[in-house]
């Protein structure tokens, strides 16, 4: 039905316009359209009331859009009056700004989508959470971005706070001063704690194990392979490391350069350079070598220690104390008194003696001990049961018994019991 305007002539009583009924009828048609639109025909809804200044709806159908009377002209609610939920269909969007340029989007059964329409370089879509804390100090969380399954059926520590990322003052601000740490959060069986942080220095402190993958590598932003770490875990430095403290190593350490060098000194000014199959040597040349055909340490002008290839030395004690030096023709020249544990073996044929009479003893091959002058002892001198002293020409010329009998080659005595004499 279309709005009927009622015909009132072009003067006052010139007959022209609509006589009384059909003007009546007219303004009953525009009433019964207005209460059908508005109510049930009959009765006005009772969902419309008003004011002189304000309309009241009640839970009106909106058939296309609700606008304000222009751009930026009408706000949803006021500080006094705020809506209370707001229902968006699956998809829906919110628009921003005059030309819509930033969008919240509704992505179906999963979250929201933030993006922004500006397609110029370097135009992100940024995200500020901002406190309003006037008096930041130490400590205080300035944003946090947390994570939780509040609907967990389990409930107990499930529903808890199970990560977050915390922006945090590492300080008390102020106008030259905003020192901010992130701390990342994570829950084990409890309200997520701190397990890694970043300060403001860039210090990133982690409370556990780091972990690499296979082959991947740690630097610096001039060398970011400083450190590369195989699969098997071996561990290889691009350039020497230096080590602040003293490095101890629970294993093995393996050199696999055969001309692998270690370095001695602040300056590094003493080294140890290995020779492939012979060595080692000491600043290129004091020799430290121990093979099969030679074993001797050398000094920059001498031979301190030859040994040749038949002979060896064995060390059975668990002390070694030498107080003397061995010169380059191999003679002990200390004063010193030389101790062994063990046994003393010459070569055949080899003698023991002093600085004026070098061969003084000499012991052959077969064990016979040769003096090169007559001996003296300090006490008596005791042979085993049945031996014999003798001389060259007569090696048992005498021998005693295991009852003290004397017997010579040329006449048998007995000792007197009484003196002791040879009778």
């Amino acid at each position: 039905m279309a709005y009927q305007a009622i015909g009132i002539g072009s003067s006052a009583n010139d007959g022209t316009g609509d006589d009384l009924r059909t003007a009546g009828d007219k303004v009953n048609d525009n009433f019964v359209e207005i209460y059908t639109l508005l109510g049930t025909g009959s009765a006005l809804s009772s969902g419309i009331s008003a004011t002189s200044s304000v309309v009241t709806l009640t839970a009106p159908l909106i058939a296309t859009s609700l606008n304000p009377s222009s751009a930026n002209g009408a706000t949803l609610g006021s500080a006094s009056a705020e809506w209370s939920d707001l229902y968006l269909a699956d998809g829906g969007v919110i628009y921003l700004g005059a030309d819509q340029d930033v969008r919240i989007i509704h992505d179906a059964d999963d979250g929201l989508l933030l993006k922004t329409s500006a397609t110029s370089d370097d135009n992100p879509f940024t995200l500020i959470l901002q406190t309003g804390e006037t008096d930041l100090d130490a400590n205080d969380i300035i944003g946090s971005l947390s994570f939780q399954a509040p609907d967990e059926l389990s409930e107990g520590d499930s529903r808890l706070v199970s990560a977050s990322v915390d922006a945090v003052a590492e300080g008390t601000f102020s106008a030259t001063n905003n020192a901010t740490k992130l701390s990342f959060k994570l829950g084990v069986s409890e309200t997520a704690t701190e397990k890694m942080s970043l300060s403001s220095a860039g210090l990133l402190t982690i409370a556990d194990d780091l972990v690499i993958g296979d082959g991947k590598t740690i630097g610096s932003s001039s060398d970011p392979d400083a450190i590369t770490i195989s699969s098997g875990g071996v561990v290889t430095f691009s350039q020497s490391p230096n080590f602040g403290l003293d490095l101890t190593i629970e294993d093995d350490l393996f050199l696999d350069s055969d001309a692998a060098v270690v370095h001695f000194g602040e300056d590094g000014d003493v080294t140890l350079t290995h020779v492939a199959d012979t060595g080692l040597l000491l600043n290129s040349t004091m020799a430290l070598q121990f093979n099969d055909a030679s074993q001797f340490i050398n000094a920059p002008s001498a031979t301190v220690l030859d040994i040749n290839a038949t002979d060896e030395i064995e060390l059975n004690a668990t002390l070694l104390d030498v107080n003397a030096n061995i010169n380059a023709s191999g003679t002990y020249t200390g004063a010193g008194l030389m101790t062994t544990g063990g046994n003393i073996v010459i070569p055949d044929a080899g003698t023991i003696g002093s600085a004026s009479d070098t061969d003084a003893i000499s012991i052959s091959s077969g064990g016979v001990v040769n003096f090169s002058v007559r001996p003296t002892f300090a006490a008596s001198v005791t042979i085993q049961d049945g031996g014999s002293i003798g001389s060259a020409s007569d090696l048992n010329a005498v021998t005693i018994s295991s009852g003290g009998v004397v017997a010579v080659t040329a006449t048998t005595a007995s000792t007197n019991a009484t003196s002791g004499a040879l009778t």
